[in-house]
């Protein structure tokens, strides 16, 4: 297998969406298969399609100037942001991009986007299962204080709490 073909079946069964861009006109000029699904557009749709179209920038900002802003951090440098499906649906992904390269005559940058939303997920859901060992700690500590309180001047019963290294923690009046 030869390099041009070894490169381009790479590019075209990734798993993750590719995206190549020119940085002088602001165009798509390939996607991988997994770009055109995540998005909903053919390859034909995409190839050709200003970048804005799929992921719009905040006011004030180019494409130029993000870009530079990630190499500033250093690449790979991976941001989350969203990028607008065809049927009008935020997604939410996480995108790395090349430093820019020339093809030809075209300074040109490769993006590679991660779609986020069960990463984002999992961290909504870590973070309620965080909140909730909180409120089971806070309940245990005010169980054991109330169960010390209680026991503390009981006489006819000796108890005794032990450390997990054998050592004597609490041990009441009895």
């Amino acid at each position: 297998m030869d390099n041009n073909t070894y490169l381009q079946s790479l590019f075209c069964h990734a798993p993750d969406a590719i995206f190549l861009a020119n940085l002088g006109n602001l165009m798509l000029m390939d996607a991988n298969d997994a770009a055109c699904r995540l998005c909903g557009y053919s390859h034909a749709e995409l190839v050709g399609m200003l970048l804005s179209s799929l992921h719009p920038l905040k006011p004030g900002m180019d494409w130029v100037d993000e870009f530079r802003a990630d190499q500033a951090h250093g690449f790979p440098g991976y941001h989350e942001t969203s990028i607008l499906h065809k049927d009008g649906r935020l997604i939410p992904v996480e995108i790395s991009a090349s430093t820019p390269f020339h093809i030809g005559e075209d300074l040109a940058v490769a993006a590679f986007i991660r779609e986020s939303s069960h990463h984002m997920r999992m961290t909504a859901q870590l973070r309620t299962e965080q909140i909730r060992l909180k409120v089971v700690e806070e309940a245990l500590k005010y169980s054991t204080d109330q169960f010390r309180t209680l026991l503390q001047d009981v006489s006819s019963i000796s108890v005794q709490g032990y450390a997990s290294d054998g050592t004597t923690r609490y041990w009441n009046k009895a």
